[in-house]
């Protein structure tokens, strides 16, 4: 079962949903009162989409074919309340985790295949190695509502981006955790909600995020070894910010609402001071039962994107993979459902 909320055949925006719940404060952010704060996650996407979650009373499990199994798919499943992992190339599911998992929102994944899961609602991270059925390491993110995260490849530093209720106004941080372990470091982006983040190749951090005051549509920048973002500029609108990408060679900045749509499109761009400039554009087509896909936080492979749909209709969900190349739809994982997804490879 999901929510949908939706205003005029449009999303609602994040204050909007805010409000619609009883979440919005009178300086246009969401309340942020007792110690943990998770503002609802219909809020993060465009499908409106806000789990009835069921209570997690399973037990982890892992098949034995798993650990001989490379690539892994791993994808959190918001209605179930735990992470589904599947064989990649088959979409055999192999196994499920609920070990500390509890509202898992965004996953990344490093070098060693191992898979960090972030939990929206209790604000923790957590790390499972390869097709292991427990935790290998938690990390405390307590004061916000972790939606994603990311690996640096050049240092194995862990980023992980709270949506909102870090600040004052009721908007978004980054955490960064050096070695991934410890405590960590938060870094503040101005007034801003925030999406899933991305490293790219030489220790870059990005974001996408929505200025609380303004509503303006944001890309920020962290650079290797900076204390500030910066905005950059983007010759292009942003619609509904998603999670940031790198395909190895251009940042990518995703759009829920692609085009003023119900469609999700990455803008592929590089990036020189606080400057974007625009290389590609993707956009993903064909999909279940419905013409309107919205991927949050999708995670690329061997020139595909991986990632769940929300806005599947007729009760049918799916994580699709899509051609980075076209966009097409090239084959889905049917009555598979993942608000992100990590490949432990």
């Amino acid at each position: 079962m999901k929510t949908i909320l939706r205003s005029n055949g449009y999303a609602l925006g994040v204050c909007a949903l805010f409000l619609s719940l009883g979440g919005c404060n009178g300086a246009n952010a969401p309340s942020t009162s007792g110690p943990s704060f998770s503002p609802s996650r219909a809020a993060t996407n465009a499908a409106g989409f806000e789990p009835d979650e069921r209570p997690n009373r399973r037990v982890s499990w892992m098949s034995s074919a798993a650990k001989l199994t490379r690539p892994l798919l791993y994808a959190s499943n918001w209605e179930s309340n735990d992470v589904v992992v599947y064989a990649y190339r088959t979409g055999k599911v192999v196994g499920e985790l609920t070990k500390d998992i509890d509202g898992p929102y965004g996953e990344c994944s490093d070098s060693k295949g191992d898979v960090w899961i972030t939990n929206y609602d209790t604000e923790i991270v957590v790390e499972y190695a390869h097709a292991a059925k427990t935790p290998r390491k938690e990390l405390s993110d307590t004061g916000g509502a972790s939606i994603g995260c990311s690996v640096d490849a050049t240092t194995g530093n862990l980023a992980v981006a709270n949506f909102a209720g870090g600040t004052p106004s009721g908007a978004g941080y980054v955490v960064i955790y050096a070695n991934a372990s410890g405590t960590g470091t938060n870094y503040t982006t101005g007034d801003t909600y925030l999406w899933p983040p991305a490293y790219d190749g030489s220790g870059n951090l990005f974001v996408e995020g929505e200025n609380v005051d303004t509503g303006a549509k944001e890309l920020l920048e962290l650079p290797k070894g900076g204390t500030t973002f910066t905005i950059i500029s983007l010759p292009f609108t942003l619609n509904f910010p998603a999670a940031a990408y790198w395909n190895g060679k251009y940042v990518g900045v995703s759009d829920q609402e692609y085009g003023g749509d119900f469609a999700t499109g990455i803008y592929w761009v590089s990036v020189s001071g606080s400057a974007a400039t625009l290389k590609g554009t993707v956009v993903l087509t064909g999909n279940c039962t419905s013409s309107e896909i919205d991927v949050v936080q999708g995670a690329i492979n061997a020139g595909k994107l991986v990632g769940g749909n929300l806005e599947c209709s007729g009760g049918q969900s799916e994580i699709g993979f899509w051609s980075l190349s076209d966009g097409n739809l090239i084959r889905a994982i049917v009555d598979a459902s993942a608000s992100g997804v990590a490949i432990s490879r």
